[in-house]
């Protein structure tokens, strides 16, 4: 409309450009904002034809949430400290509040419909008691056991090499000086879009980063959807960090470096054939057996590959899967404990041994007289020998398998540490993501790859490195035992410290004894 009003002279009056979108405006209902951001999109279109704006839905909505990334993670670190059990109303009454309705600029709250939907988008879910409520599995106890017996002692162990700055970003003269310190390179992944809705370009962006050197800047850049890049799966992952040990190796070669990943199905996929107790059956297949599964052998079915390395389709166009033998497994001593008769068995040739034999190698003399599994393998808690599969769950050859990702590392000498779920405060990156997003937005809207790229390098490069501090400041609050609200409480009262005091914790237990002695 706005360049057909400026080509008709006997519409805009022969005054040109500006009444030309003006006019175009005032026909929408709109005003100035409108009529120079037609201005803006068509200088853009000019220059460039493939850079025009595409909407298959109307108007764009860009939810607040979606647009304001310190937002979402205020109101994450807000229910988390409410406690265990939270509901919608909650959003709705935090953003009720007077100093949040100023920094917002909102006149009234959100409705209860929309504080649900942002729970959804914030990946809560809802809980069985009490009813209406939601968990995010922060504080579960599988969550909180892994974060303080497996997560903060390796984190303490290599945070004791690196180098300590202040949240300015300027290196601590206390640090100890060593031959040969560490580095810690946090990886996540984001997807950056440029509207909410509509047909326009998404851009996928995986990078690394560091207090000591900020981003690693090899980044990999994703555009999901039909027809155009997969996601970034497992292999993507392994490509990504042999590239950046590649550029480690080659330019810091002085230090030791560490990858911290995000506990997510991705990053933590093991071999196709890797040790699993699942599924296990207790005893071999029989060869003489009746019917369809007669002799088969137990073992993974794995995609079958083609020459070029891709997954080869059947005519149903389902994946062609292939047979495969589990690895072996390791005895206490270190000896190899293969999981299959030899070729030459009288009985069993080449079959699955059946987790009854594979325990009696063990020394469980009985085995045979345990069950396979607990229905739904739900073992009852504290009991260790229920059944077969529990025992063999817990056997260090199989708690210890590594990851894929662990494995290609370790080859290498590189150390990967894996974050505990829901603790996205824990990885500063997650905060440079969101400072970042919220410099690409502010840059004009274009559904040009080449143009959204630039866009995502240019917002990746303003990034500011005091967020890992505040990352620290809450692994500190858990390594004195705090709780997730807690430790909210305690980072937000010691905004300025990398640690938090000794003094805290005395001043926790004086908090905690004041609330119990009012409930």
């Amino acid at each position: 409309m706005f360049l057909n009003i400026y080509a008709n002279d006997s519409v805009a009056w022969g005054n040109g450009w500006i009444v030309a979108s003006l006019v175009a405006a005032t026909a929408a209902g709109k005003g100035q904002w409108l009529a120079q951001h037609l201005r803006e999109w068509c200088h853009a279109y000019i220059k460039d034809s493939k850079n025009l704006l595409t909407n298959a839905y109307g108007r764009w909505n860009v939810s607040m949430l979606v647009s304001n990334e310190d937002l979402a993670q205020d109101i994450t670190l807000h229910l988390q400290g409410l406690g265990p059990f939270i509901s919608a109303l909650d959003i709705v009454r935090y953003l009720d509040t007077p100093e949040i309705k100023t920094h917002l600029g909102l006149e009234r709250s959100i409705s209860l419909k929309t504080a649900s939907w942002w729970m959804w988008l914030m990946q809560y879910h809802w809980g069985k008691e009490p009813k209406g409520q939601y968990v995010d599995g922060h504080e579960w106890d599988d969550v909180v056991t892994y974060r303080q017996s497996t997560f903060l002692p390796a984190w303490a162990a290599v945070d004791a090499k690196t180098h300590k700055f202040d949240d300015g970003g300027n290196l601590d003269p206390l640090t100890p000086v060593s031959s040969c310190p560490t580095v810690i390179w946090n990886h996540n992944d984001k997807t950056a879009k440029p509207y909410a809705k509509g047909k326009g370009t998404s851009l996928m962006v995986a990078d690394f980063v560091s207090p000591d050197y900020g981003w690693l800047r090899e980044p990999v850049f994703l555009r999901p959807g039909k027809e155009r890049d997969s996601y970034f799966m497992c292999d993507e992952v392994l490509a990504q960090v042999t590239k950046a040990m590649d550029v480690l190796d080659k330019h810091y070669r002085m230090e030791d470096h560490v990858f911290v990943y995000d506990n997510v199905t991705t990053h933590k996929k093991h071999a196709d054939n890797a040790l699993s107790a699942r599924h296990m059956p207790k005893y071999p297949p029989n060869p003489n057996g009746k019917g369809r599964k007669k002799g088969e052998n137990w073992g993974v079915k794995v995609p079958l590959l083609g020459p070029n390395g891709n997954v080869i389709h059947g005519s149903d166009r389902k994946v062609v899967k292939v047979f495969k033998k589990m690895a072996d497994a390791q005895f206490s001593d270190g000896r190899p404990q293969p999981l299959y008769f030899p070729d030459d068995h009288p009985q069993y040739p080449g079959l699955f041994k059946g987790m009854a034999v594979i325990l009696e190698e063990r020394g469980f003399s009985n085995a045979r007289s345990l069950k396979a599994k607990c229905k739904g393998f739900k073992c009852a808690p504290g009991i260790m020998d229920c059944c077969c599969q529990r025992i063999l769950f817990n056997q260090p050859d199989f708690v210890g398998v590594k990851s894929l990702l662990e494995d290609v590392c370790e080859r290498r000498g590189y150390r990967v540490i894996f974050l505990p779920k829901f603790h996205l405060e824990l990885n500063f990156i997650e905060m440079c993501w969101g400072y970042a997003k919220q410099v690409y937005r502010q840059f004009p809207i274009s559904s040009d790859p080449m143009i959204l790229e630039k866009n995502a390098l240019a917002a990746l490069e303003s990034i500011l490195l005091l967020f890992s501090n505040r990352s620290l400041r809450f692994m500190d609050g858990y390594r004195h035992g705090l709780n997730g609200s807690e430790a909210i409480w305690a980072v937000k009262k010691y905004r300025s410290h990398r640690c938090l005091p000794p003094e805290l914790v005395h001043e926790i237990e004086f908090e905690r004894k004041k609330a119990a002695a009012t409930s």
